[in-house]
């Protein structure tokens, strides 16, 4: 690998950005893949996922895990670097402005150079870490009726999906499905 090939795949010269976002802003940035108009997958490390081309756009990523194999927690907060135009937004990530923390680091150029070498040589391998799955949109949530006297609602719906419970369109309780 010589000067010229880092070049190719680093040309713009962009700083890399360290920043903090939660478990629920990586699923948003992983569905900001695909707009109306492109599609755009992020190269990316420490996480695995899968999505399916059946779904809506800015639905279509189901199972995002670590390298452990825990599924991520949409509460907590992970460590993620892009570059400066991606942190601000660029290429429709625009959740990526929302991140915190953020810290400034060197160019992108200068530490691809300096990883290559010293890592050379440099060995590759398709870790297959993004999935693409067929699946099929789910059904509605199916809830058996309920009243005010309720205290379990029973029903099926996807795990973590937000649940708002009603009687009479007055708001009873919510909850997040298990």
């Amino acid at each position: 690998i010589n000067w010229g090939n880092v070049f190719t795949v680093e040309p713009f010269g962009n700083d890399l950005v360290s920043l903090n976002i939660t478990g629920e802003q990586v699923r948003t940035l992983l569905n900001q893949q695909w707009t109306e108009t492109s599609t755009n997958i992020l190269q990316l490390s420490g996480l695995s996922y899968t999505w399916s081309a059946d779904l809506p756009i800015g639905k279509r990523v189901l199972d995002i895990t670590l390298p452990n194999g825990d599924k991520i927690d949409p509460a907590k907060t992970y460590s993620a670097t892009v570059n400066n135009f991606m942190a601000e937004g660029g290429d429709s990530y625009t959740i990526l402005r929302n991140g915190t923390n953020k810290v400034t680091g060197p160019v992108d150029f200068d530490a691809f150079l300096s990883f290559v070498k010293a890592n050379s040589p440099l060995k590759g391998s398709i870790e297959g870490r993004i999935k693409k799955v067929t699946q099929t949109p789910m059904d509605p949530a199916i809830v058996h009726p309920i009243s005010d006297k309720d205290s379990v609602i029973e029903g099926k719906t996807e795990s973590g999906a937000a649940i708002v419970a009603t009687v009479n369109n007055k708001e009873i309780g919510k909850a997040t499905a298990d």
